[in-house]
């Protein structure tokens, strides 16, 4: 079972690669470390004293952007397109269960997203740090594991709230829906809300299981402290299971014809 699911993994990750998917990944890469350097190729950084900047701040600061970003480009419809391409019913085909496959999606499209996060963040940083010896970077290695680590599982979050408007929602529909949910999420309940919500208890669990930022908070923090706050860690976990079992519920129950032409 286990050499099974690794086996679907890696075929996700051939599908999700794609030559194109390579090109734009390197293409952006380079680009975004050209523009980490051209500052001090352009004498454009003054010449600072003592100034010191965290390195795990500055990532979370990066990542937190670009992490909702690589899963709109990764996850966006990723049952409802495979379901329309007859992808599912071929898998299916060969004696694979659906949570195996639906787990298989998961992983592969949570990896993709890491590998993004270090070509786009970490990598760009490491090279600005490099090329502008005028600020000085502090490395707390502990603190910068766990910023990817949590940003890592942040994604997953995301990826697995994807997935379970797709099993419902297809194309464009499932990107709307999960833009509207990360607009509700950073505008609404993390702003116009959010004095109401923490001192509601109703609004607490609702902003805490349907809006979490348990994982984000937690990396703040690890950026901050380079500790793990486990109260923010907490409810990320929970809100994690929740998005991963409805989806995978409502996976279950899609009707899929393994035996039609």
């Amino acid at each position: 079972m286990k050499s099974k699911l690794n086996m679907l993994i890696k075929i996700e990750l051939f599908r999700v690669w794609t030559k194109k998917t390579i090109i734009v990944t390197v293409a952006l890469t380079l680009a975004a470390i050209i523009i980490s350097i051209l500052p001090a190729w352009l004498g454009l950084i003054p010449d600072f004293k003592d100034v010191t900047v965290d390195f795990s701040q500055t990532l979370v600061d990066i990542l937190k952007v670009l992490v909702p970003f690589s899963v709109f480009y990764f996850a966006s419809a990723i049952i409802s397109e495979d379901i329309k391409n007859h992808w599912i019913r071929t898998i299916l085909t060969h004696a694979v269960s659906k949570q195996d496959l639906y787990i298989s999606k998961i992983v592969s499209t949570g990896l993709s997203v890491f590998i993004i996060m270090l070509c786009l963040g970490v990598l760009p940083l490491a090279v600005f740090d490099v090329s502008v010896p005028a600020i000085d970077f502090n490395y707390e290695f502990t603190g910068i594991v766990l910023v990817l680590v949590l940003l890592f599982l942040e994604g997953l979050m995301f990826i697995s709230i994807s997935a379970w408007f797709s099993c419902f929602a297809g194309g464009f529909m499932n990107v709307f829906l999960l833009g509207c949910w990360l607009f509700l999420d950073n505008v609404v309940i993390r702003g116009v809300l959010q004095i109401w919500l923490q001192n509601n208890t109703a609004g607490s669990l609702i902003s805490d299981f349907f809006f979490p930022s348990g994982f984000g908070e937690a990396a703040i923090a690890a950026g901050n402290s380079g500790g793990m706050v486990w109260e923010f860690s907490a409810w990320g976990f929970a809100a994690l299971a929740l998005f991963l079992t409805l989806g995978l519920i409502h996976f279950n129950r899609i009707n899929i014809d393994i035996n039609s032409d």
